[in-house]
């Protein structure tokens, strides 16, 4: 690794708001002096640009350690892998958040089966064997299948009720994003309300709703956050949401672990330690 002094440079906009177009940290932070170089600790070339790189706003470092040497490991600070460190450089752009809504998509089975036809080709098969005739057809309605939520309507009650409420144990399934590889989820959903309770049936559709496409498990999580809010017009006093996943993408690829990934989000009275212990005790995944 070799060290490389590059000045900070911000986006046009208001001081404190605006993000350094290399690290991607808020132009508030005391690591950005404007009329000063910052040192960091980068690998040497080859550099891979990653134009959807994820940069936390919010972290406090004046250099980018990594975690050992060796590229191919993750920075401290940002937590891309060293291979990704184009984005320390002058000139890189990078998205520091994320949409405040998931995007609005089009499904489209027809594109999606001329795709699978390429793969097949791209393996080296005949798309026109009988095993793989249909298969661009079935793929996609698999697709259908997992990302197309049934069209309902979504029942919220008066109810004189303040107590935490929790769906547990539910299990549902999407694709990763980066590898479109099977990850199972096991859920534990939870609110507080406050006069307004949403139908239990409807609280494990919302789940459904907010899986309509590929996205990382991180995203799914804060995603259901704020539908529970939407869902109860914004009178729920605290929201919950611990999910359990069983990625594909790192089981049967890659290092081949066994191992879960546990995301979680807590808002409201969910952030007093009482009521975290409380909705745990209730999970128990």
């Amino acid at each position: 690794m070799g060290n490389l002094q590059i000045p900070h440079k911000f986006r046009e906009g208001v001081l404190a708001k605006e993000h350094c177009n290399i690290c991607g940290l808020m132009e508030g932070n005391e690591i950005h002096m404007r009329d000063q170089p910052a040192e960091y600790d980068v690998p040497q070339p080859p550099f891979v640009p990653m134009k959807d790189a994820h940069v936390t706003p919010t972290t406090r470092f004046s250099t980018h350690p990594w975690k050992a040497a060796g590229i191919g490991l993750d920075c401290k600070v940002c937590g891309l892998s060293a291979v990704d460190a184009i984005h320390h450089f002058p000139g890189a752009v990078i998205p520091v958040n994320e949409p405040e809504d998931p995007p609005v998509l089009h499904f489209n089975p027809a594109r999606i089966q001329e795709g699978i036809r390429l793969v097949l080709e791209g393996l080296g098969v005949d798309p026109s064997d009988h095993n793989f005739n249909d298969t661009p057809a079935r793929v996609a309605k698999c697709y259908a299948e997992l990302f197309t939520p049934q069209a309902t309507g979504w029942s919220v009650f008066d109810e004189d009720y303040t107590d935490q409420v929790v769906i547990r144990e539910h299990v549902f399934y999407t694709l990763c994003p980066h590898h479109l590889l099977p990850v199972k989820i096991t859920a534990a959903v939870g609110y507080i309300p406050n006069g307004k309770v949403i139908g239990a049936s409807k609280l494990i559709r919302m789940i459904h709703e907010v899986n309509r496409y590929p996205m990382t498990q991180e995203r799914i999580t804060a995603e259901i956050v704020k539908s529970i809010k939407k869902l109860t017009q914004g009178t729920s006093r605290g929201e919950a949401v611990l999910l359990l996943g069983e990625h594909d993408c790192f089981r049967m690829r890659g290092t081949r672990s066994n191992g879960s990934m546990v995301t979680d989000k807590f808002s409201g009275e969910f952030d007093t330690p009482e009521k975290r212990r409380q909705f745990f005790d209730l999970v128990k995944l």
